[in-house]
């Protein structure tokens, strides 16, 4: 553990306190970097000392590491220069989707297909709604929903308690329909002063974009609805996909924004719906282990026989 910059938990069976250390340790750091002046490429040990100017505090940090060889940069080079796998196009389209996050936004919706996979039209819509932004907890206030499709407007309400920043609501449709727009203004309790945002939904190509959900301390570890696309790492991310009779789930997996696999697990599980009978298939991520950046969530199903896959893009801040 100290060569690798960790903390080791011995000799105490106090399992609560050496989590919480635990906790604080990946809850509070700094990660600093620098350009070396060592231009050899030698695969040789650099080592590494960082000092601080602040009376009283202790350093922990890594004693060093170990610089790359000419080898393994021609390799690297030539990985570049690879042509595009399909997975990393396939999570290049999901990214270009976070351009449009918008982290000043205070109240963003996000409405995604309740649609069998393969279903030609949409049936109903799942929308969340969020509160973005601030530590204070809101005072609750109340949405109103309008989903418009097929030449027909459709609307809803939803409620935020005192504390509550998302909320979760399924619109069903007067008719079906290859797309719908979402309209939603939310009006905080303590105001007049109503915000809003908007939304489009349309029939998936194949495995319909999942239900989002963060789950955290600050939640009280209860699952919340997600609208936006911002997580933090001490948070664990949540997907739901609806699933068919037949249909069965696959893998899943976490790619970093060039399409290559990390080695942080994503769990697949499956749960139906005890009102419903809804099967959906879930996959669950802890970003702990990650550093601020783009990543995709990559979840598959075998569904009419044949394997479909989709890729959600999240971005973790810090």
């Amino acid at each position: 553990a100290e060569n690798t910059d960790g903390l080791a938990i011995l000799d105490s069976n106090d399992l609560h306190r050496g989590m919480q250390r635990i906790s604080d340790d990946l809850t509070s750091y700094y990660l600093i970097g620098y350009y070396s002046s060592n231009p050899r490429l030698d695969g040789g040990f650099r080592s590494l000392r960082v000092k601080v100017t602040t009376p009283g505090v202790q350093v922990r940090a890594r004693p060093g590491y170990r610089a790359a060889s000419a080898k393994e940069i021609s390799a690297a080079r030539a990985a570049a220069a690879a042509p595009v796998a399909p997975d990393a196009a396939s999570v290049g389209e999901a990214i270009a989707e976070l351009s449009r996050v918008r982290p000043d936004m205070p109240f963003v919706i996000r409405a995604v297909a309740d649609a069998d996979p393969g279903a030609p039209a949409l049936s109903a819509v799942w929308i969340a709604g969020e509160l973005q932004g601030g530590r204070d907890a809101p005072e609750g206030g109340a949405a109103t929903l309008e989903v418009t499709a097929g030449g027909a407007t459709v609307t809803a309400k939803a409620e935020l308690k005192a504390g509550e920043r998302a909320f979760l609501v399924r619109v069903p449709l007067q008719k079906p329909a290859a797309q719908a727009d979402v309209r939603a203004r939310f009006t905080p309790t303590a105001s007049s002063l109503g915000m809003t945002s908007t939304a489009h939904v349309k029939v998936p190509p194949a495995l319909a974009p999942p239900v989002m959900y963060r789950r955290s301390q600050a939640t009280g570890n209860r699952l919340q609805p997600v609208a936006g696309f911002l997580f933090s790492r001490t948070e664990r991310v949540r997907l739901e996909t609806p699933l068919n009779a037949g249909d069965s789930p696959g893998t899943g997996r976490l790619l970093d924004k060039a399409g290559q696999p990390l080695q942080i697990p994503v769990a697949i599980s499956e749960r139906t719906d005890s009102t419903t009978g809804r099967r959906w298939l879930v996959a669950d991520v802890t970003l702990a282990a990650l550093a601020a950046g783009d990543y995709g969530i990559e979840i598959s199903a075998t569904v009419g026989g044949g394997e479909q896959k989709s890729v959600t893009a999240i971005r973790v801040m810090r």
